[in-house]
């Protein structure tokens, strides 16, 4: 814009212009004022006209519906509960092509969890699940207002038409959860499916695969094992999950036992019993788990009392053992650490192990002994074991070298939410110990929930212990030999004070997957804010 002569000198100068030069300076600013608010105006315009273009473009519009879909079942849980489903609805509502991805996803509307305390509709739970083209989970939840245990109450949360009418009529079903106060409340169930008429296709109850009972209050069997209550357990069922009442806050008799139907067992393949009785009764019920695959103990975290040796079942199993020759993976969850389960059990043909301990601290000095002489001598299944898991559990640094040292033929480690003594070795140093050489075998190693201070990685140079080679004359490093580690996963648990990798850990884990082939996996360190006044109470 060129300057106006007469104000020329003015631009250049410190001289104070006079009234009239101050008249055509100030049209001179609304003028550029003007001007430029016009064009702020036309370039808002254009700048919206270019979001919008741009948005056309946007990766987003191009991801194919099948990815959305991974996308959406990676964001919500397999089963919705009401407030899930609403998550679900809230997806389909953004937009046509989320909502399309979403229908086509048949997983998503595959698990529906109904609480029996509120309002229970036949239709909407059939047409919920016609979206479904997959095995579909139902669970059942009768939350706090279930009285069942109650000896003179009558009514049942799940004596309800609605249930009834969606077992007898609704859609075919591969996988059913109960969770209840009493035997009692299942009974009833039972008694409401075989009032109704006969429908003339298939039942949904009698294609059951998976069953789990979870009974929170009273634990009451018939006295009579033909009338128990696994009698009603239809035939179909493979899977089956049984999560007793606590001794803590049951209430039942010692009479009240577990009467196994004939041949119950012989078509399971998949096995769980939650219970902190006394181990008679698990051992019990254990002896004829001759075909289980897959068997899961939950302890509760209790010290079990151990089997009276007067008792003629415990003393059978006690001197001969408990074989169970066909389970391949085990798990003893929330396992105190005065359990005897090693000594009466056999598993020769186990190739999983999960021990997961429920985060007590592990001062028991013979349990890698223990452990030692329930896979080599009492299961002798060295042959066949490949993989070991702890989990939720504190060592001294010493006690799992020792466990890891008793275990050369493993292939996949998991140390899952580990806790080693404070001002040890942490877990890196510990594995870096001679790791190489007593864990020789091993294919894939995962430490999951981590302390930072434990596993920190810039300790990760113990890693190419595992995979042997020699440096050329470049100063490069060339793997040799017979190498197996292949895939290694970090994660850390959530910190209070912020954190972050450095990048020569990161530089360590590119050169692990460069020169020595070892995928690495590393989570993030998640920083957990913690009000001030609550670190306050938490130091009280």
């Amino acid at each position: 814009m060129s300057r106006p002569k007469p104000l020329a000198r003015l631009f250049s100068t410190n001289i104070a212009p006079n009234a009239a030069e101050i008249t055509n300076v100030q049209q001179g600013v609304d003028a550029l004022t003007e001007k430029i608010v016009r064009l702020k105006a036309q370039l808002e315009i254009l700048e919206e006209d270019l979001r919008k273009h741009q948005a056309i473009l946007s990766f987003v519009r191009r991801i194919p519906a099948e990815v959305l879909g991974e996308i959406f079942k990676s964001m919500l849980p397999s089963v919705l509960n009401e407030e899930g489903r609403k998550q679900l609805v809230n997806l389909c509502l953004v937009c046509k092509p989320w909502c399309h991805a979403a229908r086509l996803t048949h997983r998503l509307w595959s698990g529906l969890e109904i609480e029996t305390e509120k309002e229970i509709s036949y239709v909407k739970a059939v047409s919920w699940f016609r979206r479904s083209g997959v095995p579909r989970t139902l669970k059942i939840n009768t939350g706090l207002g279930d009285v069942c245990a109650v000896e003179e109450v009558t009514d049942c949360d799940l004596d309800r038409t609605e249930l009834a009418q969606l077992l007898t009529e609704g859609p075919s079903l591969d996988t059913l959860s109960l969770r209840c106060s009493s035997s009692r409340c299942f009974e009833k169930l039972v008694g409401g499916l075989e009032s109704r008429p006969k429908p003339p296709n298939p039942r949904p109850w009698d294609s059951i695969r998976s069953l789990t009972l979870d009974l929170e209050e009273e634990w009451k069997d018939a006295s009579a094992p033909e009338s128990g209550i696994l009698t009603h357990i239809p035939v179909s069922v493979t899977s089956f999950r049984l999560l007793l009442p606590s001794v803590s806050q049951a209430e039942f008799r010692e009479s009240d036992l577990l009467h196994i139907p004939p041949n119950f067992f012989e078509r399971l393949i998949s096995f769980t019993i939650g219970c902190d009785w006394e181990q008679t009764t698990i051992l019990s019920v254990l002896r004829h788990c001759t075909n289980v695959e897959t068997l899961t103990i939950d302890f509760y975290g209790s010290n079990i009392s151990h089997p009276d040796d007067s008792d003629p079942l415990a003393g059978h199993i006690l001197s001969g053992g408990l074989l169970l020759p066909n389970v391949r993976t085990l798990r003893l969850q929330r396992m105190p650490s005065s359990s005897t389960i090693f000594q009466y059990i056999k598993t020769p043909s186990l190739i999983n192990f999960n021990l997961n301990f429920g985060g007590i601290w592990l001062n028991e000095i013979r349990f890698a002994d223990r452990l030692k002489s329930f896979v080599k001598e009492q299961s002798s299944c060295e042959g066949s074991l490949r993989s070991i898991s702890l989990q939720n559990v504190g060592f001294k640094s010493r006690q799992l070298e020792s466990i890891l040292r008793n275990l050369p033929f493993v292939t996949h480690v998991t140390l899952d939410n580990l806790y080693l003594e404070p001002g040890g070795n942490n877990i890196f140093f510990t594995l870096g110990q001679g790791a190489a050489e007593f864990l020789p075998n091993l294919e894939v190693l995962e430490l999951l929930e981590m302390s930072p201070e434990d596993a920190p990685l810039k300790d990760l140079g113990f890693l190419p212990g595992f995979r042997r080679g020699y440096e050329d004359d470049d100063g490069d490093i060339v793997p040799q030999g017979v190498d197996k580690l292949r895939h290694l996963t970090i994660t850390y648990r959530p910190v209070r004070a912020p954190k972050e990798h450095s990048p020569l850990a990161f530089k360590h884990a590119q050169d692990l997957h460069r020169i020595y082939g070892i995928s690495t996996k590393i989570g993030p360190l998640q920083y957990i804010y913690t009000h001030p006044e609550d670190e306050e109470e938490d130091d009280d």
